[in-house]
């Protein structure tokens, strides 16, 4: 009897050219031996998982990978997943575990709203005379990795739970399928990405008023990256909110109070623009007072360029 051919993880078997897949199993293997008929057996282990329990697997990983920060590992096992069985591996990871994969994502992009809340943004110039001040801002750069961060965490959580405003057009029968987790977890995404906008903006507020040249239009640009990521934030709450109105489930209250801490930082956050308009008070008096002080200086300057030029005129000639 020939040996069969096993493919090498062990799950299948070729017969009359096609793979069968095999359970677990003992396979004994016989052959006749030219000097007598001697019986050779051996066991070959055949894995018994099945597709579906693999790809699970793969998924579980990509949960645990998220909780460690880890998204390329994420998009790693779900492409080993498709190779498995393409419509088992959306089954799984767009479905039984979009919730947990999607709010994992959320937590990515709760983590760098963290890191954004204590990362410093501080100016210094120094003042090269006519070549104008050479401005130093340091924190812009972390502030705009920690950003790309967070949007790349946003994409991939939004693919997971679904869009915002596309649940805001639904019907109630149809938002009545949805998992409530999902537009819980939207909810708590827009107040991240709300709160994470207005705290840049909050933080570069002073650079803002007072840079300029090359470093004012790279703020200027970080600046209208949280400006977007903020205005986003707020559209996904409100679209969250008129998703929860329209299904008459009327969840928003627990939302709030399951995430108030989130609810009221980004609430607080707004008070962004206000201090911007205090910063660029503060900077026009500045300037002003400047320009006063220049304007005294050039006046003391003439004063006693005319004088001098009377006293030569009285007594030039002693």
């Amino acid at each position: 009897m020939a040996d069969p051919i096993v493919s090498p993880d062990g799950r299948y078997v070729l017969i009359n050219g096609e793979w069968v897949e095999l359970a677990q199993q003992q396979v004994t293997l016989q052959d006749s031996v030219i000097s007598g008929n001697v019986t050779l057996q051996s066991t070959v282990n055949v894995n018994t998982r099945q597709p579906e329990d693999e790809i699970r697997n793969l998924a579980e990983l990509a949960v645990l990978k998220l909780s460690a920060g880890d998204m390329a590992s994420v998009k790693e096992a779900y492409t080993e997943a498709k190779k498995i069985n393409v419509s088992i591996a959306q089954k799984v990871f767009e479905h039984e575990y979009a919730v947990r994969l999607g709010a994992g994502y959320v937590d990515i992009v709760q983590y760098y709203s963290g890191q954004i809340a204590t990362t410093s943004v501080t100016v210094s110039g120094q003042n090269f005379g006519t070549a104008g001040i050479l401005w130093d801002v340091s924190g812009n750069h972390e502030l705009s990795a920690m950003i790309s961060q967070q949007n790349i965490a946003l994409n991939n959580a939004i693919s997971f739970l679904g869009s915002p405003s596309g649940y805001a057009g639904m019907s109630q029968f149809e938002l009545s399928t949805i998992d409530e987790e999902k537009l819980e977890q939207l909810f708590r995404l827009g107040q991240e990405c709300k709160y994470s906008g207005n705290t840049v903006l909050s933080k570069t507020n002073h650079a803002h008023v007072t840079t300029d040249g090359v470093t004012l239009r790279f703020i200027n640009q970080l600046r209208l990256d949280a400006l977007q990521l903020s205005t986003l934030g707020s559209a996904m709450i409100v679209n969250i909110t008129t998703a929860d109105v329209k299904s008459r489930k009327y969840q928003m209250p627990n939302w709030q109070a399951s995430h108030s801490l989130t609810v009221t930082a980004a609430d607080h956050s707004e008070n962004w623009s206000e201090d911007l308009e205090k910063k660029k008070a503060k900077r026009a008096r500045e300037v002003q007072s400047a320009q006063d002080d220049e304007l005294l200086a050039t006046l003391v300057i003439v004063i006693f360029m005319i004088g001098f030029g009377v006293l030569v005129a009285m007594f030039g000639n002693i």
